[in-house]
């Protein structure tokens, strides 16, 4: 009989253990997080916001935004657009950006910021096809890793965007010049007080003494005459233009604000070149 006893005590243990058991609020949340990190740990804040995500069908994104407070999956349509980005969109997110320009550029209209990116994604139309894919440890490695202006230490680790540093135009693609591995300056971030921020779009004669201009023209090639002087529009640049003027101008009418834009280009473009675009072929 005792065998019996046992074996029913042995047979309702089993019975009791098998039963799902219900979790608990924290056990649950916890359990969240290991899934959840799982499935992102790969596609997270190391390059997870260069690769499109479906959920649902619906194309997401990751932001970059380095300080923390948004690494989080996104619609593309809350990124603004950018044809040289492997997603086809910015990195960080339309709330983010609107966050940091707010603190690097306080004094700057919201009007203001949307019509500078806007011109810059128009005058990269013309610019399009010289603007290369750049070799950032090649530019870091002919600075030494330090800002050029003011040799402060740069990271080349730092996240895209944190501020840490920038590769600048050196002549700015305010005046159509691409930017490339061989012209780009390293310089340190945004920011009223570092001096990608102070440069802006200055020209490097109004920004650089003359010994830094030397090293300048050293270091990206670029001749000295051109930068110790004025503003110069971009020669090669020019000539694309010129010689697809119809092509270009199609493209900018297409575009919301494009007249204005074209108005204020061929005005520059006439002031430094001499240069005269026909108002027939853009005037509406």
């Amino acid at each position: 009989m005792w065998y019996l006893i046992v074996g029913m005590i042995i047979l309702f243990l089993f019975i009791i253990i098998s039963l799902p058991r219900k979790k608990s609020g924290r056990r649950r949340r916890v359990l969240a997080r290991r899934v959840t990190r799982k499935r992102y740990t790969k596609v997270g804040r190391k390059g997870g916001y260069q690769k499109i995500h479906y959920v649902e069908g619906v194309a997401h994104k990751f932001c970059s935004n380095p300080n923390g407070t948004c690494p989080k999956l996104k619609p593309l349509s809350e990124f603004n657009r950018r044809s040289s980005a492997k997603t086809g969109h910015q990195d960080d997110c339309r709330e983010c950006q609107n966050i940091r320009n707010r603190a690097t550029n306080p004094d700057r209209l919201r009007e203001q910021l949307i019509e500078g990116s806007t011109n810059r994604r128009l005058r990269g139309l013309v610019t399009r096809g010289k603007d290369e894919k750049l070799d950032i440890k090649a530019i870091f490695k002919r600075f030494e890793n330090k800002c050029f202006n003011c040799d402060e230490e740069l990271d080349i680790n730092a996240e895209k965007g944190s501020g840490e540093y920038e590769l600048d135009h050196t002549c700015s693609i305010y005046y159509w010049w691409p930017l490339t591995t061989n012209t780009a300056t390293l310089l340190c971030g945004k920011g009223k007080n570092k001096c990608n921020g102070k440069k802006n779009r200055k020209w490097p004669s109004e920004f650089y003494n003359k010994e830094k201009l030397r090293s300048l023209s050293e270091l990206t090639g670029i001749d000295l005459e051109i930068i110790s002087g004025g503003p110069v529009m971009c020669p090669d640049t020019v000539e694309t233009f010129t010689s697809n003027m119809e092509k270009f101008i199609s493209q900018w009418k297409k575009e919301k604000g494009g007249q204005e834009f074209m108005a204020k280009e061929f005005a520059k473009l006439k002031k430094h070149t001499g240069i005269e675009v026909p108002n027939e072929l853009w005037k509406e």
